[in-house]
């Protein structure tokens, strides 16, 4: 129902209860009417609050529109801790279902306000570290003030330390530089050193045994 038609019918059924007097001139008063109204009123109150951020069915549209994107089993995964996060997010910890009799293993993931899903790839996300994305997102959208409070040192750690900030990449290959490195110095040829008076070379032996 638009909210128009809301405040519509509120105004339409206040007039009727205000208006209706009995025959006698009394100042009576109709409790019908005036039930009516407030239950009109009721309504209109309702239309303008805002939604409940942690209302189940929301969290579970939510999840069911934007999980598929990211977990092609989405469906029959397991899901805890749910609740909203800031603008409409969605947060919790979500677990594809296991095989036989082994644990769940549960991960973080955020749901933004425009829908779009991201899952950590491992339990544990890692704060201090700026690539990180998942854990990025749940500072933005759903960490509370107490966890930000927590937190305040590992993200001042990765804010103020040079290397946690160096975007790295642990499976690239290193730079190439511009120029090779000059060759190693060459190492001397050993010494040869003369066989011992003793010995004799294969040629005198010979010409020995001719005589």
């Amino acid at each position: 129902m638009k909210f128009s038609h809301l405040c519509g019918a509120a105004l339409v059924l206040l007039l009727a209860g205000c208006g209706d007097k009995p025959s006698g001139g009394g100042n009576v008063v109709d409790n019908e009417a005036v039930a009516t109204g407030a239950a009109a009123n009721a309504m209109l109150a309702n239309a303008l609050a805002p939604p409940d951020p942690n209302d189940p069915a929301r969290l579970q549209a939510l999840i069911a529109k934007a999980m598929p994107m990211v977990m092609s089993d989405s469906r029959d995964a397991l899901y805890r801790n749910l609740r909203g996060g800031a603008a409409g997010a969605a947060c919790g910890e979500v677990a594809s279902k296991p095989i036989g009799r082994a644990a769940p293993v549960f991960r973080p993931f955020v749901i933004n306000p425009d829908g779009i899903a991201v899952v950590a790839e491992t339990p544990k996300l890692a704060f201090d570290d700026p690539n990180d994305f998942v854990a990025d997102a749940w500072i933005r959208w759903c960490a509370s003030p107490e966890e930000l409070q927590k937190l305040a040192p590992q993200l001042h750690h990765a804010a103020t330390d040079p290397g946690a900030m160096a975007n790295v990449d642990a499976g690239a290959e290193p730079p190439v530089p511009d120029t090779p490195p000059p060759p190693p110095p060459a190492r001397p040829a050993p010494a040869v050193k003369p066989p011992p008076a003793s010995v004799e070379s294969f040629f005198n032996s010979v010409q020995h045994s001719g005589h």
